[in-house]
């Protein structure tokens, strides 16, 4: 099981949804929040707020943090309608943060979760009809409601970018480890799988992320460092074309001559010929 970062369960103050019109506008003077965090969740329209003294905008499916005892001010656009949902909340403790708080203070205060989107807003709306009955229970349902929804932001916001993060760092080995198998082994018939291996990748996967890390595919690597040996060889030894096709890895010179004039618009003889002294 996956370590938690929530010691302290929320416990809902209030939920509700603003709608103002172009003509009306909105406008909260700066102020904060001693006790509560607020949490807002824009599902219509565009606005702007500064928050601990930064400017943001946000818009439609943004959420917005108000975290307590942070500083604040929020006003609509001018000529443009706003709607959101307005959470209070407070007993909620993660693990290295201040009492309430959902990031640490140097994070955006406004953030955009595309993948969540539906679901935070499908939660949303079942919180504010819970708080808002007369049901049996529903002001437990709604406390539950928002530790669920609390919980997802975590996972978003904390866990996701961590593993993402290993994943990049992973990647960016692999790729390393496949240059270096490549610039070690280029002499020899190589295949994308034998890379694959060495670098301790599916075939598919190594494509993938090879070609985001170099621009090239490990195939089109291959061709450049042979190419690349290749100049060398033809610049600073006497070895035939024929040899230093070998010695790069070609069986064939024919082959060899072929790839070298495709890349650089000139044949190996002629690159020989044209270069200094």
């Amino acid at each position: 099981m996956h370590r938690t970062l929530i010691n302290g369960l929320p416990k809902l103050k209030y939920i509700f949804r603003f709608a103002y019109t172009a003509e009306s506008g909105m406008h909260f003077p700066l102020h904060h929040h001693s006790e509560i965090t607020e949490l807002l969740f824009i599902s219509d329209g565009r606005a702007k707020y500064n928050i601990d003294g930064k400017d943001y905008e946000a818009e439609r499916n943004a959420f917005v943090l108000f975290q307590q005892g942070i500083w604040h001010e929020e006003w609509s656009l001018p000529g443009k309608p706003i709607e959101f949902f307005c959470m209070g909340f407070s007993g909620l403790q993660l693990a290295g943060l201040p009492e309430n708080f959902i990031l640490e203070r140097t994070k955006p205060a406004v953030v955009m979760l595309p993948t969540f989107t539906t679901e935070a807003a499908r939660i949303i709306r079942d919180i504010h009809r819970e708080a808002n009955s007369s049901a049996p229970e529903s002001a437990f349902i709604a406390d539950q409601q928002l530790a669920v929804l609390l919980s997802y932001l975590c996972r978003h916001l904390h866990y996701l970018p961590e593993a993402e993060k290993k994943q990049r760092t992973h990647r960016t080995g692999s790729a390393a480890l496949a240059q270096k198998f490549i610039a070690e082994n280029y002499n020899k018939p190589l295949t994308l799988a034998h890379i694959a291996r060495a670098s301790w990748a599916s075939p598919s996967y190594l494509s993938h992320f090879f070609k985001e890390e170099t621009g090239l595919s490990p195939i089109q690597y291959v061709i450049r460092i042979r190419l690349d040996v290749a100049m060398h060889l033809l610049e600073t030894t006497d070895d035939t074309v024929e040899q230093i096709a070998e010695r790069v890895g070609y069986a064939s010179t024919t082959s060899f001559h072929n790839v070298f004039k495709r890349e650089h618009r000139i044949s190996p003889g002629e690159y020989r010929r044209k270069s200094p002294e």
